[in-house]
């Protein structure tokens, strides 16, 4: 899976997480003391919150009242929403859906090329714009905590185009974009073997 996409999700749950927990303020001398909702959600019992989302009164939930169960899912929602109408005028039309398309689509093909860029800054170095093996075990190594199994050698010429034994830029974004795992070992796994001798 895109480690892209994985950090998408990841940015995208983490806040219907974060709203699961409340704070609770240090007890003080008031005998009023009361929770303290931080995350703009009332605490609600079951009986209030079946009332919240059945609009229509009817005491039965049809399929759009309960996606509006999840207060945090729906902000999340209404956001990315928001994202898309750009004029702000609550339609999100065919050409401001396709132009946040397109938009999003550049974001990730900006940010891979900075994260390659930056890639290399690091670990190129002898600097000639190409990593060669021992650059790439760093690689490897550093950024996803993995080491090579024996058959390196056969990995790194299936993503060298040119045959020169090293990987350029685009070479190396073909690696990482399918990132064959299966030929890789985890340095924390053989860690952990380590310290259970």
């Amino acid at each position: 899976m895109n480690k892209f996409l994985i950090f998408s999700l990841i940015l995208i749950l983490f806040p219907i997480y974060q709203g699961a927990f409340k704070l609770v303020p240090i007890e003080e001398s008031d005998d009023n003391d009361e929770l303290i909702n931080f995350n703009g959600v009332d605490s609600e019992t079951k009986e209030e919150k079946f009332l919240r989302i059945d609009e229509d009164a009817d005491e039965n939930l049809s399929f759009d009242e309960f996606l509006h169960s999840d207060m945090n899912y729906e902000k999340v929602k209404r956001e990315e929403f928001e994202s898309y109408d750009k004029n702000g005028d609550g339609v999100v039309t065919k050409g401001e859906y396709f132009n946040k398309q397109l938009e999003d689509a550049e974001e990730l093909k900006n940010h891979r090329i900075n994260y390659i860029k930056e890639l290399f800054e690091e670990f190129d170095i002898d600097k000639n714009n190409k990593l060669n093996e021992r650059e790439i075990e760093n690689v490897l190594r550093k950024k996803f905590l993995l080491k090579p199994k024996t058959n390196f050698n056969n990995v790194v010429a299936t993503y060298d185009i040119d045959g020169d034994s090293e990987w350029d830029k685009e070479e190396y974004a073909a690696f990482d974009k399918k990132l064959p795992f299966e030929e890789f070992d985890s340095i924390i796994a053989e860690n952990k073997k380590v310290i259970n001798l």
